[in-house]
């Protein structure tokens, strides 16, 4: 691995920090480095219409330092209009820095290349692109947005080993570990929304909340066709009242996703049951996916759904394991 690569990916790990905070912004990090090759400082993008990465970083740069013999590292190309923010081409420029190495370019219309022309014009040497791949796998949810206009959509959902995801017997009923249950919290603190169908909610009256977890919760949507949902379920507790879909069949997801434009919803979380997963999946109108797999066999009750994708990870978390796709 050469020496810009282990940076840009510094710059990732930093950048991951923001995710659930930053949208719809992408997820930036920032290193900057000296003539001896040690980070003097780093900065990511902390959350939405707040300070971007490149500023954060040359905040904390000591006192004293000559920038001129440093070089900047960020994964995502510097800006260079008004936003939220003043573009970070203009601070970068001021610095003095004159090497900077990005790892992919913004697609965003308002960036494009400008802030790499923008750079350069100012004797700036820039080196692009380094780590893209991994570069565009971290923003993934940022690129999916810009280029198909709809909400990224995760699914999640825990079986049996058998492939049983709603079990007839009560008893069998929790599948996932409280470990998996943590990680599922972690995920909604990361998404803008929640979905989940009537049943769920009539069955297990859940919270759907992140109390095993810090950061935010998200926005709750329930599918209700039949109009089952009243005020008397935990989700109506909820600081933000939920979003009751009472559309038909032909319209439920078409109906989801202009309130979420409305809302200003980048990301839902698709956690269940099987009709309203099914449904997401009928369409292809999915692009992540968490499944939580144990180890025990339950044999009677909704088998769960089956999906084609690119499998990216698979973790072990106790007796479950979870396997981690992105959709084709």
């Amino acid at each position: 691995m050469t020496a810009h690569s282990t940076y840009i990916n510094r710059c990732l790990q930093l950048a991951e920090q923001g995710r659930g905070k930053t949208t719809p912004n992408p997820l930036v990090g920032c290193v900057i480095v000296n003539q001896q090759n040690t980070i003097i400082a780093e900065g990511y993008h902390e959350e939405y219409g707040h300070a971007h990465a490149e500023i954060n970083a040359l905040n904390k740069v000591p006192e004293e330092t000559d920038l001129s013999e440093c070089t900047m590292y960020v994964n995502l190309e510097p800006c260079s209009h008004f936003g939220k923010t003043p573009p970070c081409c203009e601070a970068i420029i001021k610095s003095t820095i004159k090497k900077v190495v990005i790892g992919m370019k913004d697609p965003n219309q308002l960036v494009a290349g400008k802030g790499i022309e923008k750079l350069k014009q100012n004797n700036i040497e820039v080196i692009v692109p380094v780590n893209q791949k991994k570069c565009e796998l971290y923003n993934r949810q940022f690129l999916h947005y810009l280029s198909k206009k709809r909400p990224y959509v995760i699914l999640k959902w825990a079986e049996s080993f058998d492939g049983i995801m709603a079990p007839s017997v009560d008893k069998y009923k929790k599948i996932s570990n409280e470990i998996s249950q943590i990680l599922v919290h972690k995920l909604r603190s990361e998404v803008d929304a929640i979905l989940v169908g009537s049943n769920t909610i009539i069955d297990d009256n859940p919270l759907l909340n992140t109390r095993f977890w810090h950061g935010k919760s998200p926005q709750i949507f329930v599918l209700d066709p039949e109009k089952k949902v009243n005020k008397s379920y935990n989700i109506f507790q909820s600081a933000k009242p939920p979003f009751v879909i009472q559309s038909r069949e032909n319209n439920l997801i078409q109906s989801i996703f202009q309130i979420a434009e409305e809302n200003n919803i980048y990301t839902f979380l698709v956690e269940g049951g099987p009709y309203t997963i099914s449904k997401f999946i009928e369409k292809s109108l999915w692009d992540e996916a968490f499944i939580i797999k144990s180890e025990n066999k339950i044999i009677e009750g909704l088998k769960s759904p089956r999906i084609v994708g690119e499998q990216i990870g698979t973790y072990t978390i106790g007796d479950n394991y979870i396997n981690h796709i992105l959709a084709l």
